[in-house]
């Protein structure tokens, strides 16, 4: 029977930005669960556990998506690289985000921990399939990624192969680096990008907007150098979307938001869009790279 099946809980009030860190199982049998605390290296306010994820489930359909894109050259791709999105969407809402937000009400700004190998996860655009309810129309989300050991009961699998890598045809994508005080942007290939960032300068106060394919696998170099903030794809994305909605991105930057906010607004904007078009990117924090340590203590959020 599920706890609280008809008495859903009454969300509690968190002071300040609420932190919600996804901790993975650490005994066999055990369930992955959110740890929300009102402020950095506080006390958990709420313990939420989330027995129906299946992280291997979602990871396989990150991989699906990059599969998918790999033919996307062909028409009948188009419709089913949507669908496939729309199904990952869904699955992250259902097995993750959707049990968080019931417990937390409606906050103005959140920011979220994952476990590096989960950070391809649409955690701020997964959405449920029947309302269209997603962290984007609810909350100025921010991801950070956390270090862990790998959980001595279910060990996530890396569910992207190399040979399921799209293919690279035609000319090159030329590849663009835009800098302001503040802003550096760099188009291209996942190929170009890696190569631009051994020669830009970025600040610890800059943000670093990485537009191409697959962006959030580079986090760990972004670490590296010492890089505080950053907007990343999860996903292979296309010239024809990622360019427009990078421009919005810096114009909304421009004009003083915060690339949390600047990125909620923009994809908000485009959520009536198929979501291959605006989903798979996310605002990432990841200077705040930490051990993540699970309790086997289980509590029921109150």
């Amino acid at each position: 029977m599920l706890l609280h099946e008809h008495h859903p809980p009454r969300p509690r009030a968190m002071s300040g930005r609420p932190i919600a860190t996804l901790c993975a199982p650490e005994v066999r049998h055990a369930s992955w669960r959110w740890e929300v605390s009102a402020e950095d290296n506080g006390p958990p306010g709420l313990n939420i556990p989330l027995p129906w994820l299946r992280a291997e489930e979602l990871l396989e359909m990150v991989a699906e998506v990059d599969r998918v894109h790999a033919c996307s050259e062909y028409g009948y791709a188009v419709a089913a690289r949507n669908a496939v999105v729309e199904r990952l969407l869904t699955g992250t809402w259902c097995q993750v985000v959707e049990p968080l937000s019931r417990h937390l009400g409606g906050v103005p700004s959140l920011i979220v921990r994952v476990p590096s190998e989960l950070i391809r996860l649409p955690i701020a655009t997964a959405r449920c399939s029947s309302t269209g309810e997603s962290l984007v129309h609810l909350s100025d989300v921010t991801v950070q990624t956390v270090d862990r050991t790998a959980p001595r009961g279910h060990d996530v699998i890396q569910a992207e192969s190399t040979a399921y890598r799209p293919r690279l045809s035609g000319p090159s994508r030329p590849h663009r680096w835009y800098s302001t005080a503040r802003i550096h942007r760099l188009d291209g290939h996942h190929e170009d990008i890696q190569e631009l960032l051994q020669e830009v300068a970025v600040g610890s106060s800059d943000t670093l907007l990485l537009m191409g394919c697959r962006t959030a696998e580079l986090l760990p170099r972004l670490k590296e150098r010492g890089i505080t903030a950053a907007v990343v794809t999860l996903w292979d994305v296309e010239d024809q979307h990622c360019g427009p909605l990078g421009d919005a991105l810096v114009a909304a930057m421009a004009s003083g938001l915060s690339s949390g906010e600047a990125l909620r607004s923009v994809q908000a904007l485009r959520s009536d869009r198929p979501p291959f078009e605006w989903a798979g990117y996310a605002a990432v924090e990841p200077l705040a790279l930490q051990p993540l340590f699970c309790a086997t203590t289980e509590l029921v959020a109150q």
